[in-house]
């Protein structure tokens, strides 16, 4: 394959530059160089082979001016292969490389589980780490057979919400607050009255209160004041009833009258032993625990639950409501559940 050439000269240098006119073919691997001047052997020439300079050098001996002579064409650079589009990762200009921490944070978490009279259990977690950062969480469970959950998740950097705090009241143990004859000496005369005139009210207001059911027993109480208010609605109709002679009514009213003394006997009962309170009379061994507290049941019902709501709440700080299930006001403490 032969080339002609034609002789430039750069301005920055003196030596010969040669543009080769190609009519080389595809894969060829030499070329033949015709000389544009007489040239001294090893001289290099620059040849400029599509689009690419390499340097020649003339054969040893030398060349003379139209004499060709034979170079191996150099490999062309090889190029870098085209990437892969299927595993090209395209990087966001707002791109902000995350800051890593020499040390990991070191974390200390409280646990704190409170078990509330209405079957649920509150548990609180306070994590604090060691950059000074405290993350709260508060979960309330319910314990019921069921399983289910409710939960409610309070975080420190969200609002959280007002729960309500359970204070129980400070009941004596031991002997009564008050004997049984100072009914009368109660610092408001609301629930001596209450006791006297609507003597099942008060009844179902101390078993709420103390979370008993109707019966007196330990249970489900949140609808024992309501149930004693409507028997003694019906007391009161079989009373009226029966002095018209009427055989049912008479039977109905005695009927309520006996299970109202049962319920109070088991309520007293089942405080005393609660509070350790010692029984007054029948301490004979061969006589039943509950015989005190059926005798003042039968003899002085009114005198027997002014005793009992004194002694769970002092009157003279926490004043009698006759229109609250439990007697008692809003700010009053709770008296924890009976077992």
């Amino acid at each position: 394959i032969k080339y002609h050439l034609s002789l430039e000269f750069h301005q920055y240098n003196t030596q010969p530059f040669m543009t080769l006119k190609d009519s080389s073919q595809p894969g060829d691997t030499a070329i033949i160089v015709e000389a544009p001047m007489t040239l001294a052997g090893g001289y290099l020439l620059d040849v400029e082979h599509n689009g690419r300079v390499f340097p020649v050098a003339v054969p040893e001996g030398g060349v003379n001016q139209g004499q060709t002579f034979q170079v191996a064409l150099p490999l062309p650079q090889p190029s870098a292969p085209p990437p892969d589009e299927e595993n090209l990762v395209v990087i966001p200009d707002n791109f902000v490389v995350p800051e890593v921490q020499s040390e990991a944070l070191i974390s200390k978490t409280t646990k704190l589980v409170i078990h509330n009279p209405d079957g649920t259990q509150s548990i609180t977690e306070e994590t604090v780490y060691s950059d000074g950062t405290v993350v709260k969480t508060s979960v309330t469970q319910s314990l019921a057979k069921s399983g289910l959950l409710q939960a409610s998740v309070q975080s420190s950097n969200q609002q959280t919400a007002v729960q309500r705090q359970v204070v129980y009241a400070d009941v004596p143990m031991g002997p009564w607050r008050y004997p049984l004859c100072k009914c009368c000496e109660v610092r408001g005369k609301g629930m001596l009255w209450m006791a006297c005139c609507c003597t099942f009210i008060p009844m179902g207001q101390i078993m709420q209160r103390l979370k008993l059911k109707p019966n007196g027993t330990p249970g489900s109480y949140e609808h024992t004041c309501i149930i004693w208010t409507g028997l003694w609605i019906l007391f009161i109709i079989c009373f009226v009833l029966s002095i018209a002679s009427t055989p049912m009514a008479l039977l109905a009213f005695f009927a309520v009258l006996l299970y109202a003394i049962y319920a109070l006997t088991k309520a007293r009962y089942h405080m005393r032993l609660k509070y350790r309170i010692p029984s007054r009379c029948c301490k004979s061994k061969t006589c039943n625990p509950g015989c005190d507290d059926c005798c003042c049941a039968i003899w002085c019902m009114p005198c027997v639950l002014c005793q009992m709501m004194t002694h769970t709440h002092d009157e003279h700080e926490y004043n009698y409501t006759c229109f609250s299930p439990t007697g008692l006001g809003n700010n009053a403490p709770e008296i924890e559940a009976m077992t």
